[in-house]
């Protein structure tokens, strides 16, 4: 690893990587809401899990 300072630009680049691409507990969130979508389970473990992916997406920022 380098030990010089990263650039601005660096820095947006490796802050917008992260930012777009969902981190791997929001790719299980989003698996088990389709799964739910699609299932027999009940609309209030739809909407438990909608919600649960909303707040981590606003602990994220």
């Amino acid at each position: 690893m380098s030990s010089r300072q990263k650039t601005f630009y660096e820095q947006e680049l490796e802050r917008l990587h992260n930012e777009v691409l969902p981190s791997p507990k929001q790719i299980a969130l989003i698996r088990q809401s389709r799964q739910a979508t699609g299932s027999t389970k009940s609309k209030e473990a739809q909407d438990t899990l909608k919600l649960e992916a909303h707040n981590m997406n606003l602990n994220d920022w």
